[in-house]
């Protein structure tokens, strides 16, 4: 058991646990020591040197991220040396830095502007000689401009604290043409392998060439804009402005408990009504909700994953609603991608849905709706741009032919896509923002029919363990069974997801059954469980994984926290606790309960997992390959101990209508 020391902060008595580095118990003595490495999501820092402070009895000054707290120690954070020294960093920083301010996407969350207007640095006093280098625009997701690069390593740091591994791998022996004194010899002046790997993502290869899964959080690190998404305010701004174009918003139900941030809400703070209305104002026609296709996903995987446990499926099944995730099977462990669930993600759902609904209800051409996902994510944007993530489904009326109007044929319709554009939250704030909307002033409005509904598991898809959840809740109400952990669990949850990249797992009784499950944040996590099943084992039945700390209420897309600002756990708890708030709120809290998906399946799709909802609602390249191996019997492709199937159950014709005694 760690003592407990007493420090004296800027003259503020302070009592932290031995080990405790000065920066974090300057922190709890309510100091801001700024830096520009170090992070709440990485355990590297000692680079910029912009955190020093002063110690009594020391000489020199000393990086507060990487030195413990002694007993009796005197910590200075503003002394007249300390401000001297980061104003030198600072200067020395900028010199190099472009002078785009007043259109770097990251103008108002700069951390390294934000310091320099804090030390009084206005003027550049330093010439040096700077190379301008290509921005490299080769990644689907994510823009790197390595002129705004301060080589900080924190891109790096949370590249490998969530997955385990940075994209960049190419340690080359020597570091290259040098681009000023700090980055001959580091900030230390020691050649280390991980500056190394800091250069070569800032300046070496192309992210097209690389690993890179683009889920974003190399982004929210960076204390400059050298990491941002790639946009797509233009090609929307361009679209609004086109009449002739219906143009539907979708949102994604993370947001409802984030864009509040931007007009002053701490985080989970629910504020969908404001973020609708705002919608409106931009122009949009219709704006849905995401969670409805959570709903959609939550039935279909539901389905699958019953037919997989009763035919002999391929077991553990992945949830897919992941990009990164699914990007991250497919480059890594390819030979099981089998093991995905064949659902596309939510928001695709929905885009094809509210393509196919409009078409058939008001008569308009898919080929005038332009459909905007705004999500958390940057890794959606690539997800969208991927040709074979959209044909051989039909966008055209729901369960129609051919209409002779090259609506209902195949080659007609798979030139379209169910997503036209993704915004992040981010940039939804940005196009706000930039047309000078006053959202506090707006009247509050709700989502549109009929993809405006949601269940409470829909809501908690953006949140760790949501998604795996929600597929539970709904397997329950189709076997008219109790999922039993629900009961038990004060918080309503089946696994809690784990506070930090790791793995939370869980025995689910339901009925008969009893499932092993998993929750998993960061793909470092994954990759444990990934060897595992391709060494023949079989640790679980049903695994959610999602890239980012939190699931999507932490994505790369989310606004930005100043570092200085952020809790050591960051806001994504409270916007997950907000999340789960919601859901506890709602009285359908089982997909199957809301009315606007009994409806839609009655209307148009027919049973979960039929021909009409394949077309629609599932990934195109997995389902060829899941037929491709269908033929195998199910002893060769489930390990022993697979749970009993259901008494009676068939493999496809279960309805959508609400069991009676299911799950809420």
């Amino acid at each position: 058991m760690r003592g407990v020391l007493e420090i004296l902060v800027d003259g503020r008595a302070c009592s932290v646990p031995e080990g405790t580095s000065i920066l974090e118990a300057a922190r709890r003595a309510g100091v801001a020591v700024p830096t520009l490495c170090h992070h709440p999501w990485t355990d590297q820092g000692a680079r910029c040197g912009v955190c020093v402070v002063e110690v009594e009895g020391r000489d020199d000054l000393v990086t507060a991220c990487d030195h413990a707290v002694e007993p009796g120690m005197v910590i200075r954070t503003a002394a007249d040396r300390v401000v001297a020294r980061r104003r030198e960093v600072v200067t020395f920083l900028l010199a190099q830095h472009p002078a785009e301010c007043l259109v770097c996407e990251r103008r108002r969350y700069c951390e390294l502007k934000t310091l320099g207007d804090e030390l009084g640095v206005r003027v550049r006093r330093l010439r040096m000689r700077r190379r301008k280098l290509a921005v490299d625009r080769t990644g689907r997701a994510i823009v790197r401009d390595p002129n705004k690069c301060v080589m900080c390593g924190r891109c790096v740091a949370a590249c490998m604290r969530m997955h385990g591994m940075t994209p960049y791998e190419s340690l080359a022996a020597e570091v290259g043409e040098a681009r000023g004194v700090m980055e001959r010899t580091g900030p230390r002046g020691i050649l280390s392998e991980e500056w190394v790997r800091c250069r070569s993502l800032a300046f070496e290869d192309a992210a097209a060439a690389t690993r890179c899964v683009e889920c974003g959080q190399c982004v929210a690190a960076c204390p400059t804009g050298a990491l941002s998404e790639r946009s797509d305010l233009v090609k929307v701004r361009r679209r609004l402005a086109d009449r002739r174009t219906l143009m539907v918003a979708q949102t994604a139900p993370a947001l409802r408990t984030t864009f509040g941030e931007a007009w002053g809400r701490p985080p989970g703070t629910v504020a969908t009504a404001l973020m609708v209305a705002a919608l409106r104002k931009l122009g949009f026609d219709r704006v849905f909700d995401t969670a409805f296709g959570a709903d959609l996903t939550a039935v279909e995987e539901a389905h699958e994953l019953r037919q997989r446990l009763e035919s002999g499926g391929k077991l553990p099944m992945f949830t897919s609603c992941c990009p990164a995730w699914v990007r991250f099977v497919e480059t890594e462990y390819p030979g099981l991608v089998g093991h995905l669930s064949t659902c596309k993600s939510p928001h695709m759902m929905a885009g094809a849905v509210a393509k196919a609904v409009i078409h058939e209800a008001e008569g308009v051409s898919p080929e005038d709706v332009f459909v905007v996902s705004v999500m958390p994510c940057t890794a959606k944007k690539f997800e969208v741009a991927r040709t074979e993530g959209h044909g051989p489904q039909g966008l055209g009326p729901l369960g129609a032919s051919d209409d002779g109007r090259g609506h209902g044929g195949a080659a007609a319709r798979g030139a379209l896509r169910d997503v036209d554009a993704v915004l992040t939250t981010r940039e939804l704030i940005r196009l706000v923002q930039s047309v000078e909307i006053d959202v506090d002033s707006l009247e509050e409005s709700a989502f549109d029919g009929p993809l405006g509904s949601a269940s409470g598991a829909g809501t908690i898809f953006g949140t760790t363990g949501g998604v795996m959840e929600a597929a539970l809740r709904t397997l329950a109400d189709e076997l008219a069974a109790r999922l039993e952990r629900l009961e038990a669990d004060g918080d309503g949850s089946v696994a809690s997801g784990p506070p930090g990249p790791g793995v939370a797992e869980a025995t689910v009784a339901i009925g008969h059954l009893e499932l092993r499950v998993a929750v998993v944040q960061g793909l470092a996590a994954a990759r444990q469980i990934l060897d595992d099943v391709r060494a023949g084992g079989r640790p679980y039945d049903f695994v959610e994984v999602m890239a980012c700390p939190g699931g999507c209420v932490g994505g790369g897309g989310q606004p930005i926290a100043m570092n200085w600002e952020r809790a050591e756990d960051g806001p994504e708890r409270l916007r997950g606790a907000a999340l789960r708030a919601i859901d506890r709120a709602i009285e359908a809290r089982c997909p199957r309960r809301n009315p606007g998906i009994v409806e839609l399946y009655e209307r148009f799709l027919g049973e979960p997992g039929g021909s009409r909802a394949k077309e629609l609602l599932h990934d195109p390249v997995r389902l060829s390959a899941q037929l491709r191996t269908s033929h195998r019997s199910a002893g060769d492709s489930r390990a022993e101990g697979t749970p009993a199937a259901a008494e009676g159950s068939g493999g496809t014709g279960a309805s959508v209508k609400p069991a009676e005694g299911g799950a809420r």
